[in-house]
């Protein structure tokens, strides 16, 4: 059975429609974009690959100019949080390579670090004290007292 509501909708996630790319064989460089776009593309086409630190380095060198602007800081933690989620690269390994490159990009780098590193042991702590309220749950300890 068609449903014209479902057809319509294959295209769009959260009310937007979008498109698939495959960045692998697209030259960013030739495509003449601003600084910002460039970055966040090529981090996107590069962080899946078993060269992704020689890459970064890469990256880092064409847009070090963005790491000197405070309007990019926030876009620049949001893009970091990216490589720390989907690639196994540490943030040493990330910082020793900014360093090379931009004393700027590693400070924003240390920055993103120490923040998830803060957010980690705050989840830490929480995540002890439900399995602690759970295990009162258990024994029969009335839900008033436990929280």
């Amino acid at each position: 059975m068609f449903d014209p509501k479902l057809e319509d909708s294959k295209n769009r996630f959260l009310d937007f429609t979008y498109h698939l790319i495959d960045l692998s064989q697209i030259d960013i460089e030739r495509l003449k974009l601003s600084l910002t776009l460039s970055f966040f593309l090529e981090i996107l086409k590069h962080a899946t690959s078993p060269f992704f630190a020689r890459e970064f380095e890469r990256i880092l060198k064409k847009t070090d100019e963005i790491f000197s602007s405070k309007n990019h800081t926030d876009f620049l933690h949001k893009m970091l949080l990216y490589i720390f989620q989907v690639t196994d690269i540490s943030k040493e390994k990330l910082s020793e390579i900014a360093y090379k490159v931009s004393k700027e990009a590693q400070k924003i780098i240390m920055t993103t670090a120490e923040k998830l590193r803060h957010e980690g042991i705050e989840e830490g702590k929480l995540e002890g004290k439900l399995d602690i309220a759970r295990k009162m749950i258990a024994k029969g300890s009335d839900l008033g007292f436990v929280f």
